[in-house]
């Protein structure tokens, strides 16, 4: 009896291995049965087969388990009628190129398959990544769109050249992550971009994100490195400038508007805010210079054109304030029509720029109101 029942565990033991590796064979048929055009129910029946396998403690430790189980995740995403249903289709078939790689098993052959298999993922899952960005589905095209790193890597470590640019992927997945509200995956695409593609454009969206995030410090040090390494880029010089300027650190602002100056040196826009740096340093005279340089550069700059009347009328009111403190003596009132001459001539300098402005924008208000002033105390 204890022979024939030692008989059974061992018969029992075979066909249990038999089972457990029959999953494999089982996906295996199954996908052929699909790709002969045998009906996606084929698919259906080769996923549920290739996931028992890839729990099976005999043959989850296999190579060829997980690459046929990339086969069938791949297929399914490739497959217009089963995606709706399996919307993490791409994200396990790539889970499964990489567990093949992870195991390293010295008894796998099939290297090219597994080659070409991901050659097709790269391109499969860009596009599929365009078209959600076109849908709107933008966290689903974010990750469609970041796994080509993934994929691209895979393909590297088999010495295959990849056939789709990491640096347009990574730019459309932080793209895509923006878009979608999530402002960390952004910022990590962005920050991969910095360090395998830099690039002057890649340090400024990556920083102006940072500052977006209320991370103002990670912002200027993305900044600083981008000037390292492209120090003629005027972009990163006039956006460490803006974050300058909103912290009313004007002497810095002038030091980096100054090397943006001499980068750019028709920029009118640099001219302008050189001049509202001075402003705020109570240095007028350097101020009117910038703006008047500004306006000789482009001539339909409104804001210096209206603080170069700003500029005149302000000096105007500094005057009508000392004409009020004025008596009734003879003194005080040789005193009175001198400044009040002084004053007209200051509202004629005044006045060309506010026409300018008049000209450049009918409707706004400060500059109707500088006129109307204008004319008001010229008719006294």
């Amino acid at each position: 009896m204890k022979k024939i029942l030692f008989t059974f565990i061992g018969a029992a033991i075979t066909a249990a291995s038999f089972s457990q590796s029959s999953n494999v064979t089982a996906a295996w048929n199954y996908m052929n049965y699909y790709n002969n055009g045998d009906g996606v129910q084929n698919l259906e029946k080769a996923k549920n087969a290739i996931d028992q396998a890839a729990v099976d403690e005999k043959t989850a430790p296999l190579a060829k388990t997980w690459f046929y189980r990339g086969q069938v995740y791949q297929l399914i995403f490739s497959d217009s009628t089963l995606i709706p249903q399996h919307d993490m289709a791409q994200a396990e078939a790539v889970k499964s190129y990489k567990k093949v790689l992870e195991i390293n098993d010295p008894k796998f052959k099939q290297w090219k398959d597994y080659t070409r298999y991901l050659l097709a993922l790269g391109p499969g899952s860009f596009n599929a990544a365009i078209t959600q960005f076109e849908r709107k589905n933008y966290e689903q095209s974010y990750k469609y769109f970041a796994s080509i790193s993934d994929i691209n890597s895979m393909l590297e470590a088999q010495n295959e050249k990849p056939n789709i640019e990491l640096d347009k992927a990574l730019g459309n997945a932080a793209l895509s992550a923006e878009n979608a509200g999530d402002t960390k995956a952004a910022i990590d695409a962005y920050k991969k971009l910095t360090e395998k593609y830099p690039d002057a454009k890649y340090f400024l969206l990556l920083s102006r994100l940072e500052k977006k995030d209320g991370n103002k410090d990670a912002a200027i040090a993305t900044l600083d490195a981008g000037i390292a390494k492209f120090p003629q880029s005027i972009d990163l010089l006039i956006d460490k400038l803006n974050i300058f300027i909103g912290d009313n650190k004007h002497e810095q602002a002038m030091d980096m508007l100054n090397k943006a100056i001499a980068l750019d040196p028709n920029n009118d826009q640099l001219y302008y805010a050189l001049g509202t740096a001075y402003e705020k340093l109570g240095k007028g005279d350097e101020a009117k210079a910038a703006y008047e340089k500004a306006t000789q550069i482009n001539p339909k700059n409104f804001g210096a054109t209206y603080n170069m009347g700003a500029y005149y009328f302000n000096q105007a009111g500094s005057l009508n304030d000392e004409m009020n403190k004025l008596g009734y003596s003879k003194a005080d009132q040789l005193k009175f029509e001198e400044l009040k001459k002084k004053r007209a001539d200051i509202f004629k300098s005044a006045k060309p720029y506010f026409d300018k402005c008049k000209e450049l924008n009918p409707d706004d208000a400060l500059t109707l109101k500088a006129l109307k002033q204008i004319e008001l105390y010229s008719a006294q």
